[in-house]
């Protein structure tokens, strides 16, 4: 998701971004690599099938210094019209120790430090 703002002085924003797969599709999801910068402060990816809710990966801990890479014992099988989903936290108060402003700014979206993203690269298999 490109279009998000983090308001400044919020020490709990929150975005999701969803996508439901087309029909024709179908993959393994092998493993994902959860991405933020400073501001992050944590994340939650989850499957919604059929049969229910799935959670792939979550951590109230994200750190930018120590980013961590998931790989799955066994690969998530998914099908066209199932949805997956992906949510970031950040913390842009000024309590928030990795604060890159003396007086927070509103932050978007951007591939500078300081500036955020919230992504989940997924290693799939067809």
């Amino acid at each position: 998701n490109f279009d998000f703002e983090i308001p400044a002085g919020d020490p709990e924003y929150k975005d999701t971004f969803e996508f439901q797969l087309p029909d024709l599709f179908s993959f393994d999801i092998l493993g994902t690599f959860p991405h933020m910068h400073v501001l992050g402060t944590g994340y939650r990816m989850w499957l919604d099938q059929e049969e229910g809710e799935t959670c792939l990966v979550e951590s109230e801990q994200y750190d930018f210094d120590n980013q961590i890479t998931y790989f799955f014992d066994d690969p998530i099988a998914v099908e066209g019209g199932d949805t997956i989903s992906f949510e970031c936290t950040w913390d842009n108060s000024a309590d928030n120790p990795n604060q890159m402003y003396d007086i927070p700014q509103p932050i978007g979206y951007g591939e500078r430090t300081n500036e955020e993203m919230c992504f989940a690269f997924t290693l799939i298999g067809l």
